[in-house]
């Protein structure tokens, strides 16, 4: 087994208050065996980067409180929930973004997070709890929800880009080959730009799309 511990920084938008935290999460993952084993340093670079460079210093906001971040005059990366950003909702969302990053090369077993507001308070969630299908059979009923946790799926980072406005950045991770042959350097190369208004379409019903 192997444990990944990191903390990072966010600001966190709950109903009108803006709360910054600080989140403590430790990774329980088993590296696949079938997989050689030069890829399970690579999978957990990826995990560290999205920690370190697409996670940190953002923002954590629920789609129903997306406009309120319309009109503010600063810059920053935005990660968008299907609820409010509370720990045991970060947990999940994580869980199933982490899984899919690692393309199978590492199985994600759990993920526990705990944060600055929550205390002593700490959130698990993994396997045992389901796994990556509970996000979406928990908000199955809500479509603009659902619209929102497809890219929670997607094994390559995205974020939205907060400044004159938002725009959804899709990056692709340099050897985003679906097998993960990690042939490149694991940094990200430059994404396109999307509006907004394209971040909330639908997918089609089987979305084979990796690139996205």
């Amino acid at each position: 087994m192997i444990i990944i511990k990191e903390t990072f920084n966010s600001t966190c938008v709950l109903d009108d208050f803006l709360l910054p935290n600080t989140w403590n999460i430790e990774i329980k993952a088993h590296p696949n065996g079938q997989k050689d084993k030069d890829f399970f340093t690579k999978a957990v670079e990826r995990i560290q980067y999205f920690v370190f460079d697409v996670l940190e210093n953002s923002i954590f906001v629920s789609y129903k409180n997306l406009s309120l971040l319309n009109n503010i005059p600063l810059r920053a990366q935005v990660h968008v929930f299907p609820d409010e950003p509370w720990d045991h909702l970060v947990a999940m969302c994580l869980y199933t973004k982490l899984t899919a990053i690692c393309e199978e090369v590492l199985f994600i077993e759990s993920i526990t997070v705990g944060s600055l507001q929550s205390r002593t308070v700490s959130h698990n969630f993994g396997d045992q709890d389901g796994g990556g299908q509970v996000l979406h059979d928990l908000f199955k009923e809500d479509e603009e929800a659902l619209d929102i946790i497809k890219h929670w799926y997607k094994p390559n980072p995205q974020v939205l880009l907060l400044h004159e406005g938002l725009k959804l950045v899709e990056q692709n991770w340099d050897d985003s080959d679906i097998d993960i042959k990690y042939e490149k350097s694991v940094d990200l190369v430059e994404g396109k730009v999307i509006d907004l208004k394209e971040y909330k379409k639908k997918p089609p019903e089987k979305d084979n799309d990796n690139n996205a």
